[in-house]
């Protein structure tokens, strides 16, 4: 009788013992619920019985229990990232929400965004208008910078470093 392994060594045994390549994608079914964010791969020994050559077969349940612990790990590490990158949005919608209401609140315009306060900048000044309006709404941009950054000035940030 030979066992089946993933090193393809043959030794007697009463049965074939099926060992799991640790490469394989999803998570073996044990007999426990798989997680929503679970790929089962479910391996059946029916499947394999004909190269057994009329021995039982039994797929290892150390390699079943190894890989759903990598399997669960995984899905761990992707729902950790998946949090963090939530965070990182949420946190740059509130810092656009943030600048939209200095903008709004320094020129008037609700429809600006930052990145178009140096084109208003210029427009202003090329059709010989005021630009006051447009710099103060990059200053008080910047300095909003500087609160984040938990800084007055962007020399005393430059010291720090």
């Amino acid at each position: 009788m030979t066992t089946a392994t993933d090193t393809h060594e043959t030794t007697q045994q009463s049965a074939i013992t099926v060992h799991v390549p640790r490469n394989l994608i999803g998570d073996l079914y044990d007999g426990h619920r798989a997680g929503k964010h679970m790929r089962p791969v479910y391996i059946d020994t029916a499947d394999l019985q004909p190269l057994a050559d009329g021995m039982p077969i039994e797929i290892c349940p150390d390699c079943v229990k190894a890989y759903n612990a990598a399997a669960r790990a995984e899905c761990e590490r992707q729902a950790q990232e998946a949090a963090r990158r939530a965070a990182e949005e949420a946190e740059r919608e509130a810092r656009d929400a943030e600048e939209h209401a200095i903008i709004q609140r320094t020129t008037g315009f609700s429809d600006i965004s930052r990145h178009a306060l140096q084109n208003a900048l210029i427009t202003a000044y090329r059709a010989g208008k005021d630009t006051g309006i447009w710099l103060d709404a990059m200053e008080a941009l910047e300095e909003a910078d500087m609160a984040r950054a938990g800084v007055t000035s962007w020399d005393e940030r430059d010291e720090k470093e």
